[in-house]
């Protein structure tokens, strides 16, 4: 059976037949290990809402240019006062956060700060550091201001282990900047739901099982040309058509392959581009190799190749 090479400009020939569903979880949480939605205050209450429980994980984080210490609760990010602040606290929050050791604790003016880290504070209490059934942001609640008028800052060391908040590849390692520039960030209504690479400046490559009943496009944006979900935010890429293998199999991850068409082109250059710039041959669905070439191929032959380089 010869494949049937599909060029950039020929891929929207697969969106026929293939039971396009819309889902819709705006303004609400999505839990990725099923399509269940639950409501932002339900994120990070100590109750395992979601079947996986990734609705209490990732409750903590350092944000912006200073590391200013936020965590989830009530609904939203809030920054944490430096009102009742204890030094140990920042050596289990280090830790919590995947780093292997804490350096120390420190004090920033809230006007020091971005605004948008201005608008919403907690003070932490009650919490013991070793305490592993009442975590951070449980501990804290609501001030409408930092009576101090500081916020914390953290200094961690290391890039960590895996953790309770870890959401990187088991076993995978750090990554340097433009060391995949073809890597994308696929966000679920502002939130990191997946990875996809560059194929063309239109479409992204990226697992069914990541779009598979979440097939609103104007819920999804990519964000190229970081390796953190730390790394400031720049312009998204909206998402103007979602497309899924017709043959995509559940429950066994079978053709689990989907492309996402951009509603404008990536500005390829430098500091992105695509792997199919590369000699390799693309082919929607299972794994396969040549002498000089790798390819995914799909049990019906339909398949998309790049030129090969000179």
């Amino acid at each position: 059976n010869q494949s049937h090479i599909l060029y950039p400009e020929a891929l929207p020939r697969m969106t026929h037949k293939l039971g396009i569903r819309e889902y819709n979880c705006i303004g609400k949480f999505r839990c990725r290990s099923s399509f269940k939605c639950i409501q932002q205050s339900a994120r990070c209450d100590g109750v395992f809402n979601c079947k996986g429980g990734e609705d209490e994980y990732s409750c903590v984080r350092l944000s912006g240019k200073k590391a200013v210490l936020q965590v989830f609760t009530f609904g939203s990010w809030r920054t944490v006062c430096s009102d009742d602040w204890k030094d140990e606290y920042g050596n289990a929050t280090c830790k919590r956060l995947g780093f292997s050791s804490y350096v120390s604790s420190g004090y920033l003016p809230v006007s020091a700060i971005e605004e948008e880290f201005q608008r919403h504070f907690v003070s932490v209490s009650h919490w013991i550091s070793a305490d592993q059934v009442t975590p951070l942001h449980n501990a804290s609640y609501l001030r409408e201001e930092c009576s101090s008028g500081n916020i914390i800052i953290l200094k961690c060391l290391g890039c960590g282990s895996k953790s309770l908040y870890s959401s990187r590849i088991v076993g995978g390692n750090a990554s340097s900047p433009q060391q995949w520039p073809w890597q994308v960030s696929l966000q679920f209504q502002g939130f990191h739901l997946c990875g996809g690479s560059i194929i063309t400046p239109w479409w992204i490559v990226t697992a069914a099982h990541c779009v598979y009943d979440l097939y609103l496009p104007s819920s999804w944006s990519v964000q190229v040309g970081f390796v953190s979900q730390q790394d400031p935010s720049i312009n998204p890429y909206s998402v103007e058509k979602i497309i899924y293998h017709r043959n995509y199999k559940p429950k066994t991850m079978g053709n689990d392959i989907a492309l996402m068409k951009l509603a404008a082109p990536l500005a390829l250059n430098g500091n992105f581009f695509s792997f199919a710039f590369f000699s390799f041959k693309l082919k929607i669905g299972r794994i396969s190799s040549d002498t000089d070439q790798k390819s995914l191929q799909s049990r019906d032959g339909e398949s998309w190749s790049s030129p090969k380089s000179t």
